[in-house]
């Protein structure tokens, strides 16, 4: 209260917590009486959070405008400085202070103060800001500034100005680039023009009027030429040529001397030649060409491979001119590519000369090509045919049609000379004449070409021109021919010739001389081989001939000893009856008995020898019908092996008996066959050793087509042995006789079959033979359409018998 008393009215500002929220609150605090006060009390805390963010938008004004690079005026309509908020990156005219409230008429230089003034009361009749650049001198520098003017209020607008003095040197220089790099691309593109021109023309005349078309309209010359050096003509030639004016002329096709001109000595140095003022040149050649046209020259040397090929002269007329680097660059940019569409230029043209050259070249191999596949054919054909026969007449004949027509020759012969080579003779003929030659007989010495048979007899061809004659082997007399004679010979000598005549105009080529040799060649072989052939057939008629005499003589002597060996039988049976009375034979060890015994097996050995040689004799001739039967193998193969089972174990041998139980039955002749099996197990018993094995099987044999199913599933085509049930593919029947520990040497097992031939060294018991047991096997076999083969090896012999199931009668 006391307060109160010295100051009636209070103000107190506080923070409460009221709800757990945070409030601002102002207390008034009004003294009423002594002893009493009045205290109202406010919320502020809406106030107080926008004062806060008051300050806060005025703190971030001041940053942003601090941040502003442009220097801030305030200023009244008339011009009058207001306020100046200053930015160390523009710099004033004078101090601020020294600015603030005055009128810029007064401050600024006059021109400048107007324009600003001007533009002021633009913004104040648009109502729109305005943008103006302005340079201005500070301290002996001048600045470039960027000056924008906005309106304020009715009275004042806002001047912002900043320095651009960097961005307008940089303008500046990116507009100096800019002109560089334009007058770049211009080179560039009219480079790439001759480029292109290069590219889409390789003709030179139009190449050159491009690129001096090109080279007058960007550089500052009036008279284009291109000059081709001629080294063996001692000159410079122009062959080109353009100029701006047409009143310039081109002097094409003008020589310039080489020697004694000191602008070529250089080009020829490797050198760009510059002459600023053609007024220096002192020079004979050079000084009337000066003369013509005067100014500045410019020869550029065109390089081609290494080597100087000319020059690209570029002129300014009629005033002399010094030349800048640039325009040297581009002009020997521009003589480059010259250079390479010269090269390109000339390549074509040898391109053009060499395809040329392949194309003839590539025709005439073509027809090359075609003639030998036709030549080829023509003598894969000959060559079948003269194989194909033996005869000798159908051979020549054959050869000399085939090459008539083959090679479209006038004639063609085949002649073939006598033994001793004397005498020819044409047998066979081709002619599109009336026949002349054909069958003539002529002495060598008589013919007119005699040197050429000389050649022949060399086994060497000819080719030569030959003019016919009356007596020639071709007609009408007086032609003249080319003609081809190529020997028919062997590893014995020569035998003939063919003769080909063409007419005089044409020749034989290496293609036909090659294909007339091979086809002498095959003739020749074929001809060998008819006149072995015949021979052979001579032979054999003379070898058949014999063997029926030798036949012939067997059959007669079997005959005629047949009987005598009967009576010699019965007389060793009588004999043997007479000393069994006598009571000789009784006694061991007695000569008597052991004569009697050789009596009697010489006589078996005889009797079956000559039953042997009958029965072939009859097995030969054929005469002998079959006897079919059918009869079941199971049953019958070991009722013909127990009659050898005896024998087989007084041998000590091992015999065994393969056969399927349901094998069918077979049809044949089983007594021809009988014979068969039982020669076989006779001849097995007598090669086999002690405690080997013999063994005889039978089964069935499928045809080929089953047979590879057979293999493909696994089975075993032993098995399958019965044809007309389970396996109707069974082809045959094989029947094999087998014996272990014996081999037939393999050079042997060829001649086995053969008559009176017996394996040596096999016979373990030493039984002997007539040789013709196996021979009488093969017949009967073949008698009943069968098969036999026999195979050894890894101590067995085999014998296998192939049989049909039957008979085709």
């Amino acid at each position: 209260m006391s307060v109160c008393r010295l100051n009636p009215l209070q103000l107190h500002e506080c923070q409460l917590v009221i709800d757990g929220e945070v409030r601002d609150e102002e207390a008034r605090v009004i003294a009423v009486s002594t002893d009493e006060a009045l205290i109202i009390v406010r919320d502020i805390t809406n106030r107080k959070q926008a004062e806060q963010a008051l300050r806060q938008s005025e703190a971030t004004n001041r940053a942003m405008i601090s941040a502003i690079p442009d220097l801030l005026i305030r200023m009244s309509r008339d011009g009058t400085f207001l306020d100046i908020v200053e930015n160390r990156t523009v710099k004033l005219l004078k101090p601020k202070h020294t600015q603030i409230g005055r009128n810029i008429c007064d401050v600024m230089p006059f021109e400048i103060a107007q324009q600003r003034i001007g533009y002021i009361q633009q913004a104040f009749q648009s109502g729109k800001p305005q943008l103006y650049e302005q340079q201005i001198e500070i301290e002996g520098v001048v600045y470039d500034e960027e000056v924008r003017i906005a309106v304020i209020n009715d009275d004042e607008v806002l001047v912002m100005i900043r320095d651009i003095s960097q961005e307008q040197t940089a303008l500046r220089e990116r507009k100096r680039a800019e002109e560089a790099l334009r007058q770049q691309i211009e080179r560039e593109q009219a480079i790439n023009r001759v480029i292109q021109t290069i590219r889409n023309s390789l003709d030179l005349t139009t190449v050159f009027s491009t690129a001096a078309r090109e080279v007058i309209n960007l550089l500052p010359v009036n008279r284009v030429s291109i000059v081709k050096y001629l080294p063996d003509q001692r000159c410079w030639r122009s062959v080109a040529g353009y100029c701006s004016d047409s009143a310039l002329p081109t002097r094409l096709n003008e020589d310039i001397p080489d020697q004694g001109n000191s602008l070529a000595s250089q080009l020829k140095q490797l050198n760009i030649v510059r002459v600023d003022d053609t007024n220096t040149l002192m020079d004979e050649i050079n000084r009337s060409p000066a003369q013509e046209f005067p100014g500045a020259w410019l020869l550029v040397r065109l390089d081609v491979d290494g080597s100087i090929w000319g020059s690209l002269t570029l002129m300014k007329i009629p005033q002399p001119s010094p030349w800048q680097d640039s325009e040297i660059e581009l002009a020997s940019a521009i003589a480059d590519q010259l250079a390479i569409a010269i090269q390109q230029s000339e390549l074509y043209q040898q391109v053009q000369q060499l395809n040329t050259q392949l194309e003839y070249q590539v025709q005439e191999r073509t027809v090359e090509l075609q003639q030998a596949l036709n030549f080829e054919a023509l003598l894969k054909r000959i060559t079948d045919k003269v194989r194909d026969s033996l005869d000798e007449n159908q051979i020549l004949q054959t050869a000399v049609d085939e090459l008539g027509k083959g090679l479209q020759v006038e004639c063609c012969n085949a002649a073939l000379y006598n033994m001793k080579l004397v005498t020819l003779t044409v047998k066979h003929e081709y002619t599109i004449f009336q026949p002349f030659a054909l069958g003539k007989e002529t002495l060598l010495s008589d013919c007119p070409t005699l040197e050429i048979f000389d050649q022949l007899f060399q086994e060497q061809y000819s080719q030569f021109c030959f003019t016919s004659e009356t007596d020639a082997f071709i007609q009408p007399a007086g032609e003249t021919y080319a003609v081809l004679a190529c020997p028919l010979f062997d590893d014995q000598g020569v035998l003939g010739d063919l003769w080909l005549y063409k007419k005089k105009r044409n020749h034989f080529n290496d293609l036909e001389v090659r294909l007339v040799q091979q086809v002498a060649n095959q003739c020749a072989i074929a001809l060998r081989q008819s006149r072995l052939y015949q021979a052979e057939q001579a032979q054999v008629k003379e070898l058949e001939r014999l063997n029926r005499l030798k036949d012939d003589f067997l059959s007669t002597v079997s005959h005629e000893l047949r009987t005598p060996m009967s009576n010699i039988k019965m007389a060793t049976q009588m004999l043997e009856v007479s000393l069994k009375q006598m009571g000789l034979l009784e006694i061991k060890e007695n000569r008597v008995t052991r004569y009697l015994q050789i009596l009697r097996e010489e006589c078996y050995r005889e009797t079956r020898l000559i039953n042997d040689l009958l029965d072939l004799s009859r097995l030969d001739f054929g005469a002998e019908p079959l006897t079919l039967n059918d009869l079941s193998l199971q049953d019958w193969i070991p009722k013909i092996a127990e009659a050898f089972s005896d024998r087989i174990r007084n041998h000590q041998q091992q015999l065994s008996i393969e056969i399927p139980p349901d094998l069918p039955p077979l049809t044949t002749d089983f007594n021809c066959l009988e014979l068969i099996l039982t020669e076989l197990l006779h001849n097995a018993c007598k090669y086999t050793p002690a405690g080997e094995w013999i063994v005889v099987a039978a089964m069935g044999v499928l045809k080929d087509k089953e047979m590879k199913k057979c293999r493909d599933e696994e089975q075993s085509p032993s098995t399958l042995s019965n044809p007309s049930s389970r396996y109707p593919f069974i082809s045959s029947l094989q029947i094999s006789v087998r014996n272990s520990g014996v081999e037939i040497p393999p050079q042997e097992l060829n001649r086995v079959f053969d008559k009176f031939y017996r394996v040596p060294n096999n016979d373990p018991w030493k039984h002997g033979g007539t040789g013709l047991g196996l021979t009488l096997i093969k017949k009967r076999v073949e008698r009943i359409q069968g098969a036999i083969e026999v195979i050894s090896g890894e101590g067995w012999t085999t014998f296998t018998i192939q049989l049909p199931w039957s008979i085709e009668t």
